[in-house]
Order: structure tokens, then C-alpha cells, then sequence
């Protein structure tokens, strides 16, 4: 049975100078952070605009993986890139309005492509950080069948 929690995270940010600070957790290394350049920061580290965007991009990694193992499905290879449109919103200021998430995924057979292509909808709507958000978030799939080295033939 799924333990239902709930669950609880924390985190924990000290300022540094300027627009820059450190995130840290119980059990996980900190990571520096920054204003982006657009809102006076230095522009040279990781934003929570970055976070936002990396979030719901791992989080649909980690719940394709776990659909994946659920239904036998192995794979190869996962790897995305992910866009976010940050925007002013009459009424409510910056808004994230829009996430785009490309995924490609490669299987070791054509024969389980239509499968993948199953299990990664499923792991879109699934994607309990997507779920938490306002944005639109739209997740545009690559299943591709990963080319194997031949054998090297010795003469």
C-alpha cells in the first residue's frame, strides 16, 4: 500500500551579500542562489525562477521513471530541456505562465515506443509538482529507439 503521508520538507536560506543567498536542507548539500540579472541580481547562479522550472522538469523525470518501473517498462536513456515564460500579469504581477518540458526517451525496441508514449502522459498528469502549479505546462515527448554498437568483429 502507497503511504499517503503526509509529508513534510524542510529548507532553510541565509543571506550572503547583495541578491545572494545559500538554500540548504536536513541531509542535502546547499546550493548557492541569486536574483536573476533582470531583477538586480549578478546573474551568474541559480535563481528561483531556475527552481521553479527545474522542479516541475525533475518531477516529471522521477514520475515517468516510477510509472516506467511500475509497468516493466526499461529504458535506455531520459533527458529533457525545459523553458519557462515568466510574464506580467494584470492584477497579479510576475507570474510563471508558461512551462515547456521536451523529454527525450530512448527505449532499446520500436515495439515498446507506443507504450513509452503512454507512460509519459501518464506521468504528465501524474507529476504531483505540475499539479501544484498555475502555469500551463506542456510536455512534448521524443521516443526514440537508442542505436546499439555493433560488436566489434575480430579478424
Amino acid at each position: 500500500m502507497v503511504n499517503r503521508g503526509p509529508f513534510s520538507y524542510e529548507t532553510n536560506v541565509r543571506w550572503i551579500e547583495g541578491k545572494a543567498g545559500v538554500i540548504a536542507g536536513p541531509g542535502v548539500p546547499p546550493v548557492s542562489f541569486g536574483a536573476p540579472s533582470e531583477f538586480g541580481g549578478a546573474g551568474q547562479s541559480w535563481t528561483p525562477e531556475h527552481f521553479y522550472l527545474a522542479a516541475a522538469e525533475a518531477c516529471l523525470m522521477n514520475t515517468f521513471l516510477s510509472v516506467a518501473e511500475a509497468s516493466s517498462l526499461a529504458i535506455e536513456s531520459y533527458i529533457s530541456d525545459a523553458h519557462a515564460t515568466l510574464e506580467w500579469v494584470e492584477g497579479s504581477g510576475f507570474r510563471m505562465t508558461r512551462i515547456e518540458i521536451t523529454p527525450t526517451i530512448r527505449v532499446s525496441d520500436a515495439a515498446v515506443i507506443e507504450k513509452a508514449t503512454r507512460l509519459i502522459q501518464k506521468a504528465e498528469k501524474l507529476c504531483l509538482v505540475a499539479r501544484s502549479m498555475t502555469a500551463t505546462i506542456v510536455v512534448s515527448p521524443q521516443i526514440e529507439v537508442a542505436i546499439l554498437e555493433p560488436a566489434l568483429v575480430q579478424k
